[in-house]
């Protein structure tokens, strides 16, 4: 799977990130990212921006090490005509969940920009996934 370079493969590389990252598979997770990836966290997980495999490890290993035990559940992934694939679904831990949408980029079929959002109305607007009068955007 890594190298993925069609849309069903692109699609199916984030899909296999968020299936690893709920058994809690971090090997497979960072397999499937670039060496140089940056991600841009939920802000209740961090504060900071994550840049580089080791520190992307690092960051999963020490949540982890906390006890962190959230998953996602993923309600769709899709590719966008740039080339982005966008995933929503909810973050869930305990009996809270969150639904979410996370934005991602692949560089040579590898996880390689994110973006994560609470996937409110005004975060979807911003994203143009939902146009201005509530109906989903055409050209999703």
């Amino acid at each position: 799977m890594p190298g993925a370079r069609n849309g069903e493969q692109r699609v199916e590389v984030i899909r296999s990130i968020y299936e690893a990252f709920n058994v809690r598979d971090i090997d497979t997770v960072v397999e499937l990212t670039h060496p140089d990836i940056v991600i841009r966290p939920l802000r209740t997980q961090s504060a900071a921006t994550i840049t580089g495999r080791d520190a992307f490890r690092a960051w999963l290993e020490n949540g982890v090490a906390a006890g962190r035990t959230h998953r996602y559940e993923v309600a769709t992934v899709h590719e966008l005509a740039d080339g982005a694939v966008i995933l929503a679904g909810k973050m869930v831990e305990h009996e809270t969940s969150f639904e979410i949408v996370g934005v991602h980029h692949l560089k040579d079929g590898l996880s390689w920009r994110v973006a994560m959002y609470f996937s409110d109305e005004q975060t979807l607007r911003r994203l143009r996934l939902l146009a201005e009068d509530g109906w989903p955007a055409d050209d999703v």
